[in-house]
């Protein structure tokens, strides 16, 4: 049997290092380091292409116009369709969807269920929207509204700047609420507002005065402009500004007790 000496066996261990070893690196002058290869950047993503702008077709046309013809059906029609044809402007009517969705809200300020514009748009009947306007009319959301939004016109607040005691306020939202309900005609809502007398706590219109905070025969001309008209005093002629302010001048005011 072949004896096989330790140094055979060293020298076997050595060789098989050796080769296993990485080759040694050349070392650069005066020491420095070997530069490094610099690491490539990564590729952009590309943006996705634009996609071309899809062409309106009168199939989704259809979703918000009526393909009905436009016809005068009251007096403010008669007035404002020959002047549209003068400024060669085309009307056209909404859509059954749309028209029930404007409706609900600038009369209720809410909008419809699922189940009531379904019934509405499947309602064959030419006359659905003058009835459709009819019923919400009736509905307490329609009074609830629109006093909210004429209590903000006729300033109808318990806390600064126009302080009207709470019983005031209350009595002030209840004649409100009551007129718009029972559709009381505005030459009559108006007559009340100004012409009423009595205590705020329990005649609720006079209130109109004591929330004005200017109550000089001026400042309550001023106010029945805006309030009542939608316009501004200072925007009027002077002779029809000055006109208007003597009407204000015996206005009296008493302490709360």
């Amino acid at each position: 049997m072949m004896k096989t000496s330790i140094v055979t066996v060293w020298l076997f261990l050595v060789a098989g290092a050796l080769c296993a070893a990485p080759a040694a690196q050349p070392k650069t002058p005066s020491g420095d380091k070997q530069p490094k290869a610099a690491a490539k950047p990564a590729p952009r993503p590309q943006a996705p292409a634009k996609a071309e702008p899809k062409a309106f077709s009168r199939a989704e046309g259809e979703v918000f116009e009526s393909p009905a013809a436009v016809t005068p059906v009251n007096e403010i029609d008669r007035l404002v369709l020959p002047r549209l044809a003068a400024l060669k402007i085309k009307p056209v009517l909404c859509s059954d969807a749309v028209f029930i969705r404007r409706t609900y809200i600038d009369v209720i300020g809410a909008l419809p269920t699922a189940q009531e514009a379904r019934a509405f748009i499947q309602d064959k009947d030419r006359n659905k929207r003058a009835k459709l306007i009819d019923r919400l009319l009736e509905r307490d959301e329609f009074a609830d509204y629109w006093s909210m939004k004429w209590g903000d016109v006729l300033r109808i607040k318990a806390e600064f700047p126009v302080n009207l005691w709470p019983n005031a306020a209350q009595a002030y939202h209840r004649w409100l609420r009551a007129s718009i309900r029972d559709n009381k005609p505005y030459d009559h809502f108006a007559r009340e507002l100004l012409t009423s007398s009595g205590s705020n706590f329990r005649v609720g219109p006079v209130n109109f005065y004591r929330a004005i905070q200017n109550r000089t025969p001026d400042g309550v001309a001023a106010a029945v402009a805006l309030a009542l008209m939608g316009s501004r005093i200072d925007k009027w002629p002077k002779d029809r500004a000055e006109g208007l302010a003597p009407f204000f001048s015996q206005i009296g005011y008493k302490p709360t007790r």
